[in-house]
Formats: C-alpha cells, sequence, structure tokens
C-alpha cells in the first residue's frame, strides 16, 4: 500500500453516484458515509524483490455469528489474474462458519491454508469496481507482469452498523496490523492462549459517545 489519501481523481471516484448506488443497493440505505482510503501498489516481481503481501486474510473479526459487511476497490489500471489482481475466495462467507467449526480447537483461522479453500484472482479493466463481503479471506497476489497493479481502496457504511464485539488472533498477531488496539486493556494479553477471543476497545468515553450520536442525528 502507498500512504497516498487525497487527489482530485480520488475524490471524484469517492463522490460517483454509481459507485454509491452499489453500496446503497448493497446496504438497503442511501445514508452511507465514504471511508477515505489509500492507493494499492503493486509492482512486478524481479530479482531481489518478491511480493511481500498482504496474502490471504480477513479486515474483520472472524469470531462468529459474523455481521453483514462489504469491502472495495476501484482499479485504476487494467489488470490481468497474473498482474498482481485482487484474489479472494469466492461465496465462503456462506460457509466460514461451517469452516471454523470444524477446525481443531487450538487451531489459528487465520494461519490456514486459505488458497486450498479456492483463491481465484479477479482481473479487470481500468474502472471496474470489486465489492466482496468482508467474510472473504482475500488480498493481493504477486505480480508478474511487466507494469503495477494500481488500485483505490474505496468502501461505503451507513452511519451505523453491526460489529462482532471479540477479535480472533494468534499470538503473533497480536503486534500486527493494530491488533494489540482491539484489547480491552495490555493487563488483558498478559495469559492469552494461542488462540483468543477478546473484547474490542471502546474507544470513546460516554461524553464522546454522546456528542457523536447528537453530530451524527443532525
Amino acid at each position: 500500500m502507498v500512504q497516498y489519501f487525497q487527489h482530485p481523481p480520488f475524490t471524484a471516484i469517492r463522490n460517483s453516484r454509481r459507485l454509491h448506488k452499489a453500496f446503497a443497493q448493497l446496504w438497503g440505505t442511501v445514508d452511507l458515509w465514504v471511508r477515505t482510503d489509500r492507493v494499492g501498489f503493486n509492482v512486478p516481481e524481479r530479482p531481489g524483490w518478491r511480493f511481500p503481501g498482504p496474502d490471504l486474510h480477513w479486515d474483520v473479526s472472524i469470531a462468529t455469528p459474523i455481521p453483514f459487511g462489504v469491502e472495495g476497490i476501484a482499479y485504476l489500471t487494467d489488470r490481468a489474474a497474473e498482474q498482481g489482481a485482487f484474489t479472494c475466495v469466492p461465496g465462503f462467507h456462506r460457509r466460514i462458519e461451517a469452516w471454523l467449526a470444524g477446525l481443531p480447537t487450538e487451531a489459528d483461522p487465520r494461519t490456514q491454508g486459505l488458497h486450498a479453500l479456492g483463491a481465484r484472482p479477479i482481473p479487470g479493466r481500468a474502472g471496474d469496481l470489486i465489492v466482496w463481503h468482508h467474510a472473504l479471506p482475500h488480498g493481493s497476489r504477486p505480480n508478474r507482469a511487466q507494469r503495477p497493479r494500481i488500485v483505490q481502496y474505496v468502501s461505503m457504511y451507513p452511519a451505523r452498523t453491526k460489529h462482532q464485539l471479540t477479535w480472533l488472533f494468534s499470538i503473533d498477531q497480536r503486534l500486527t496490523v493494530g491488533a494489540a488496539n482491539h484489547v480491552r486493556s495490555h493487563q488483558a494479553l498478559a495469559g492469552v492462549r494461542p488462540l483468543c477471543c477478546l473484547p474490542l476497545v471502546d474507544q470513546m468515553d460516554g461524553a464522546e459517545r454522546e456528542r457523536d450520536h447528537r453530530e451524527r442525528d443532525r
């Protein structure tokens, strides 16, 4: 990813009526907030440079039940399957709960062989929008073409959505992707098992939460 958030074409995509309509159909409401996210820049592999990831992963808690939610990216350039295309496991949101239930008790779902679940690259043209259920394992893939992959991460959400109140992660993941920010306190980390569920941090105190709700209701 590239820490590049603001540029007139990025704003134009976020303000696109067609994009808003797509997310409104999925969420069942036109009252949506736009997330300001980064650019994905995946350069071709070459001697001395190999694809660093992210490989297949989830961006949300996979403690069940997993509430409905979607994520999206817009291809800014044409994208062949082997040009670092977005990759996911189509339809897996319909069977993730059964898959999780079938894992051994101490198995870490996030470190399983997720490609064996049926991962597929999604090629596309510049301007294509890909929207996926956030229960799908997804990620990028090695770029074995001659040109870079460039995408814009773009999603819309209702002002109020349901969230799973536990976060499922392994000890190794506590220090990655801000996972430590999702636990109630540093003390809660002290005695965790290799696989654990811990409460998400409530990042607002009562006064902040009340003020936030008033501003949203205006």
